[in-house]
């Protein structure tokens, strides 16, 4: 749904975007729920488009409660199991750095709760009706945390440097020829193909990041400081134990952060990251392992909740190594795995089967029924095998370690496959070189996992276009980047059917990879940590926490 005005020049402007996803999210929130004690309901506030006769009408008794009012100061002790290799928002794609330096930007545009676009530095922006000029106006209250006035200036420069020969995310955005700066608060954004919206999801998400050039060229870059205008800013990182961040006292979105530090302190596992939370020693931590996050539930002085999620696993296949060249091999993998076996022995149960779009985005997501492999039919994959002319096939499964999804998926994986005769050697190795395998295509079979998209233009165009700055399987089809440019430009009906379509391509034909689930963001917190509000995006927003006094 779009809420629309027209600007004096005729073009259209957007100030909300909603995504197909905010009912489902609703739903998928209460039902993780699932009423056990000491699970936290995150289910989004209803929108005006949601409000009931009910909420209008009730009664005193019926009034919610009064909002607490947040308290200032204090120190928030985060828990994350790996250290970042920098705080560079260029140089990085581990979720793990971007735990950490994410508090520290802003961008023109960000994902609201209910996953609408919101505006953030840009306090609105504007299309041309053929599409390929956005243009943005920017609040002129931001500052740097150099104390410099944050101007168009500065949009194009941290566009320069996303696109520049260091950066390892340079491709998302290889539908832009060009940014100018209109004057000191205007900014727009000049596109090869018609595709708007894949451009503001690209800068709802971490290609958005604004950045200070003076910083960077004082420094050299961004790895141990911050070059942002975000709500927190860089103080101390203490090597092998903690990242301190602080309150920035001239964040322009008036009353935030309500903390004074916020510290990330590294712990060896998750196991310990149950035993800092009982001890006080972290006071927030998000768990990927059901089976140590749920140790917590019912805890004296810990809140513990599940909320929904966006990021899936999946097997990713090596198209530039034999046989993954092969349909028919890919498509015998796929019949191979019992993906509800997968869910129940790597997730506990707690997740849920998905395809190239999740099933918390209704009007989008395809039943899986429209997708000839995902039956389990051992029969079927070793008659596709016989036809590839494969036999006695060994291969390697490269997974992280640092990965709890991982580390459950890869056993089950290999015990599915070798059912079919494919003889499996696991390879655990840590997030650098895991990263490094990835990206390199040093690697037979690979466990991966995306960072969650609300809109599925991200994945598509970067994952599976020929030259997608995602694309680590190698997969390479024209027809199939030409309809992915066709739903970028198409009306919202013309992109529901096109985004269908693109699904069937992916998994009926090409398949790069081995869709498996979607699991639940599993959380923990002390009771008096307050204002968190989990969302199904990779970034935490820290800056809404309160310490009840």
């Amino acid at each position: 749904m779009l809420d629309d005005e027209h600007d004096p020049k005729g073009g259209k402007v957007r100030r909300i975007r909603r995504i197909a996803v905010v009912g489902a999210l609703a739903m998928l929130a209460a039902a993780c729920s699932g009423g056990d004690s000491g699970v936290v309901d995150t289910t989004p506030p209803a929108t005006s488009e949601q409000t009931t006769s009910e909420q209008t009408t009730a009664t005193s008794e019926q009034q919610p409660a009064p909002v607490e009012e947040p308290a200032r100061g204090g120190r928030l002790t985060a828990g994350t199991t790996t250290e970042p290799t920098s705080l560079d928002p260029v140089l990085e794609t581990a979720l793990t750095s971007y735990l950490v330096l994410l508090p520290m930007y802003d961008r023109l545009v960000r994902f609201a709760p209910d996953l609408a676009y919101e505006p953030q530095v840009a306090e609105s922006w504007s299309w041309s009706d053929d599409g390929l000029e956005v243009t943005f106006v920017l609040r002129q209250d931001v500052t740097f945390h150099s104390g410099r006035a944050l101007r168009s200036a500065d949009v194009v420069y941290s566009y320069e440097r996303w696109t520049s020969e260091e950066a390892i995310s340079q491709g998302l955005f290889a539908n832009v020829s060009s940014v100018e700066a209109l004057d000191d608060y205007t900014v727009m954004f000049t596109l090869i193909d018609a595709a708007p919206n894949a451009l503001l999801a690209i800068l709802a998400a971490n290609g958005g990041l604004l950045m200070d050039r003076d910083v960077v060229e004082s420094n050299g870059d961004l790895r141990r400081t911050s070059g942002g205008s975000g709500p927190f800013m860089f103080g101390e990182w203490r090597s092998g134990s903690e990242i301190v961040l602080v309150a920035n006292p001239n964040y322009w979105d008036e009353g935030k952060p309500h903390l004074d530090e916020l510290v990330f302190k590294i712990v060896p596992d998750e196991v310990s990251a149950v035993a800092a939370l009982r001890a006080g020693e972290i006071d927030w931590f998000q768990f990927s392992d059901p089976l140590v996050a749920t140790q917590i539930d019912g805890a004296s002085g810990l809140t513990y909740t599940e909320s929904p999620s966006l990021a899936y696993q999946y097997l990713a296949y090596n198209f530039n190594l034999p046989p993954f060249d092969d349909p028919n091999v890919r498509q015998a993998i796929s019949f191979a795995l019992d993906r509800e076996a997968v869910v129940d022995l790597a997730a506990d149960g707690r997740a849920d089967v998905t395809g190239p779009i999740v099933p918390a985005q209704t009007e989008l997501v395809l039943p899986f029924s429209e997708f000839t492999s995902y039956s389990h039919n051992p029969q079927r994959a070793q008659e596709l095998l016989t036809e590839a002319g494969v036999t006695d096939l060994s291969v390697t499964l490269t997974a992280n370690s640092g990965n709890a999804a991982h580390v459950g998926i890869a056993p089950v994986v290999a015990e599915q496959l070798a059912a079919v005769g494919i003889s499996v050697s696991i390879e655990m190795v840590e997030s650098g070189v895991w990263i490094d395998r990835l990206t390199t295509f040093d690697y037979d079979l690979i466990l991966g996992s995306s960072g969650g998209a609300p809109n599925p233009d991200i994945p598509f165009g970067n994952s599976f276009m020929c030259n997608g700055p995602w694309n680590y399987s190698g997969v390479c089809d024209e027809s199939f980047d030409e309809l992915v440019r066709q739903v970028w430009a198409a009306s919202d009906e013309d992109r529901i059917s096109g985004y269908h379509e693109l699904q069937r391509k992916l998994v009926n034909d090409l398949m790069p990879y081995s869709f498996l689930f979607v699991g639940r963001s599993l959380w923990g917190w002390a009771d008096e940590v307050k204002g968190y509000e989990p969302l199904p995006l990779i970034e935490r927003r820290f800056e809404t926490i309160f310490i009840e006094n």
